[in-house]
């Protein structure tokens, strides 16, 4: 799989557009002139190399490609924000804050703990009331699936708080990443900390293995280490 992953990106001779490609690609096909060149032809060359600059300008040609899709996903906009760049930008706040003064730093620069990655449990005490004006939202406000399916809980708990409506189901994206969306949605209303989150279940996991294997192993293959499977997926 690592030889798939983009590793650099620059500027189509012909048109400007940002094209992004891997070191083994040998030519490259610009999707919106449609002329194919080589990757020592392209201007402004720049290695996607982990730093917060490559970070930036990686998220940017993304959101450029998702624009300009001929498929048009309309990504849906609450406060000028989208889920679609909530979730881009959460791998950058895995390891990044900022200084008082604003400034980008990783967190092991800020942090007395020095802690590589940003501790979730730091949310622990939070939660997120949705505006009601953003209920009816698509892709952000009430799912209608999990509403139709939760229709008798959703009404005994609203019985028992005097009818007031306290608890809906919000939507969640289902990438794959659902679980760490809709806890990270229900913390600070966005899928900012999705990243750190699934960073941190897979740590924990891991450090805990021999306990999870105890408690679940009459579900879970041990022959082939299925546990071991579980946990990198």
């Amino acid at each position: 799989m690592s030889s798939l992953r983009l590793s650099h990106m620059g500027n189509c001779p012909e048109c400007g557009k940002t094209l992004a490609f891997n070191s083994s690609s040998e030519v490259i096909e610009c999707p919106r002139c449609n002329q194919r060149h080589q990757p020592s032809s392209l201007k402004e060359m720049e290695q996607l190399n982990g730093n917060l600059s490559s970070f930036f300008s990686y998220y940017k040609l993304l959101k450029d490609q998702m624009s300009s899709s001929s498929h048009d996903p309309g990504p849906v906009k609450i406060q000028g924000v989208s889920s679609y760049e909530c979730k881009l930008l959460s791998p950058l706040l895995t390891t990044y804050g900022m200084d008082k003064a604003g400034n980008p730093k990783l967190l092991t620069d800020l942090l007395a703990s020095k802690s590589k990655v940003f501790e979730f449990s730091a949310l622990a005490g939070r939660s997120f009331t949705v505006d009601k004006q953003h209920l009816g939202e698509t892709g952000y406000g009430v799912d209608k699936a999990s509403f139709a399916y939760l229709s008798e809980l959703l009404q005994l708990v609203d019985d028992t708080n005097d009818r007031s409506k306290c608890l809906v189901p919000l939507h969640a994206d289902g990438d794959g990443h659902c679980l760490v969306h809709a806890i990270s949605r229900c913390l600070v209303g966005r899928e900012l900390f999705w990243h750190a989150l699934r960073v941190s279940l897979h740590r924990h996991l891991t450090e805990n293995l021999a306990r999870y294997r105890e408690i679940f192993g009459a579900f879970v293959d041990g022959d082939r280490d299925e546990w071991g499977e579980i946990i990198d997926e």
